[in-house]
């Protein structure tokens, strides 16, 4: 929070905008799946960056399209080396061999406990590790 204030970006709100650049034209429903937040938590992310002028939002056929704008890219691209400080800092205490263990555990555990989160990443991964 301490690095991502001066943005005036929360990291909830900064996970969202990354997602919507990396998979441009996804849907909300997409979304809340990707970032694992329930829906009324995306709706009110998508709202915020949609009234900075980060995101727009396309309305195709039942559908909302989200689309990353110019400010956003500019913002994403602003606050990168923030983001990779803070992930130094978090991972600094272990060794690089660690750091990748670590890092892997996460992943792992992340997979294996998606059936208890609110909102559960797709059934397209395989959780049996």
């Amino acid at each position: 929070m301490n690095e991502t204030k001066r943005f005036d970006i929360t990291p909830v709100q900064y996970s969202a905008l990354l997602a919507v650049e990396m998979n441009p034209g996804i849907d909300q429903k997409t979304l809340v799946n990707m970032v694992a937040l329930d829906r009324s938590t995306v709706g009110d992310v998508v709202a915020r960056l949609e009234n900075k002028k980060w995101i727009k939002r396309v309305v195709d056929h039942r559908s909302k399209r989200l689309t990353i704008m110019a400010a956003g890219r500019k913002v994403l691209r602003s606050i990168d080396p923030a983001v990779d400080r803070v992930q130094g800092l978090i991972l600094a205490p272990l060794s690089r061999s660690e750091r990748s263990v670590f890092v892997d555990m996460l992943e792992r555990l992340v997979e294996l406990n998606n059936s208890r989160s609110r909102a559960p990443l797709g059934a397209d991964k395989d959780v049996s590790r």
